[in-house]
């Protein structure tokens, strides 16, 4: 028979309440920062990164910078800054450690995202992928697979068994939207875009510049917009706002915002305010909704200013906060989960949840726990 438990003295022990202290404390970290060197534009001098390589260039408009390039410049971004925000251990990891391999699904994705954003390129670029035994790669290979044939053909976008139809039948599905396509329409349309930017803050009483950078998939000067394809399991509006919550789209979206406005891409108008909803993100489903049909769905979704302005907060207030302590200081906030809010204390952390608005009934609740029937 299990032991039973009194329920009123059910306590905590202190033994599982301790946790190992980093070198440093919150304090120390924060004099470090405070006095940092900052060169002659404000910039603090930052402790070498593996993940960004190359020194950040002049703030401006980049059109030619590959992907590979833009990940390697040494700036704050919204990948960065959302690493940070789920733990300071997350974003050490980020920047100093190789990232998981992408799945088949994220391959597809880019695949898909170069047909509709980069037609022409794509058209030139996309073709099957083979094996070392010469046989086709088949829609679910490993990475290790895949690589290999990529890294024979740097140039080519590699595409397994089956993707090619795939992909046409979600760009027909995002073409066929009445509002989606519009989006494609503007022929000034910039593509693929780095902006890199200075951002004021301040900290442990120090004002500095940041460098930033944000990668716009497109930008609209005509409908002065930032539309972003986003290829998704299920672009249902339940699924796909969880996952716009889960992955912070409303983060990177205010980011994008931001250094659009700085690097003057976004013009204010005569009342001094930016466009409203400037961020637009078209879902587009990787797969058929059955097995059988050819038949894909995309939504259109668009935040409101609100919620960017949230998300623009997340990563500067919390998110930038521990970037500079790392960066500077090699402080690394953890090994728990910290909501960012309070002082850190080497002890048990207990956080409150809560269920997200977006998954509530509109009603209150008609059954209560502990009521009397």
């Amino acid at each position: 028979m299990p032991e039973l438990i009194d329920a009123q003295t059910v306590t905590l022990s202190e033994e599982s309440a301790k946790v190992v202290a980093p070198s440093l404390t919150v304090e120390e970290a924060l004099e470090r920062v405070g006095k940092v060197e900052l060169r002659d534009d404000g910039q603090p001098i930052l402790a070498p990164c593996k993940h960004n390589k190359i020194e950040c260039p002049p703030p401006g408009i980049y059109t030619t910078y590959t992907m590979e390039e833009y990940h390697s410049i040494d700036a704050y971004n919204a990948s960065t800054g959302k690493a940070f925000l789920k733990s300071g251990e997350h974003g050490k990891a980020y920047l100093s450690e190789k990232q998981n391999p992408p799945s088949n699904d994220m391959l597809i994705g880019t695949a898909g995202h170069s047909r509709v954003m980069e037609p022409d390129d794509y058209k030139e670029r996309a073709e099957l992928g083979f094996g070392s035994g010469g046989k086709p790669l088949a829609a679910g290979c490993s990475w290790t697979t895949h690589k290999a044939c990529q890294d024979k053909n740097p140039d080519k976008i590699i595409l397994h068994v089956g993707w090619e139809e795939r992909i046409e039948q979600m760009h027909t599905a995002i073409m066929n939207h009445n509002d989606g396509k519009h989006l494609f329409a503007d022929p000034n349309m910039l593509r693929e875009v780095s902006l890199i930017w200075h951002e004021p803050y301040e900290i442990a009483g120090r004002k500095m510049m940041i460098p930033c950078k944000a990668r716009l998939d497109l930008f609209s000067p005509l409908g002065q917009c930032i539309p972003d394809l986003k290829v998704t399991v299920d672009a249902s509006p339940r699924i796909f706002m969880s996952n716009s919550y889960k992955f912070g789209y409303h983060q990177s979206g205010g980011l994008y915002k931001q250094g659009s406005w700085r690097c003057g891409l976004l013009r204010k108008r005569a009342d001094g305010t930016l466009p409203p909803q400037p961020y637009l993100m078209m879902g587009v489903e990787s797969k058929p909704i059955t097995e059988h049909s050819k038949v894909h769905l995309a939504a259109l979704y668009v935040y409101t200013d609100a919620d960017l302005d949230q998300g623009f907060n997340d990563l500067m207030e919390i998110g930038m906060d521990r970037y500079l302590k790392y960066r500077i200081a090699e402080f690394v906030e953890g090994p728990m989960y910290h909501d960012g809010q309070r002082e850190v204390r080497w002890t048990k952390e207990i956080m409150p949840a809560s269920v997200p608005d977006w998954a509530k009934s509109i009603e209150q609740p008609k059954f209560l726990i502990g009521a009397e029937s």
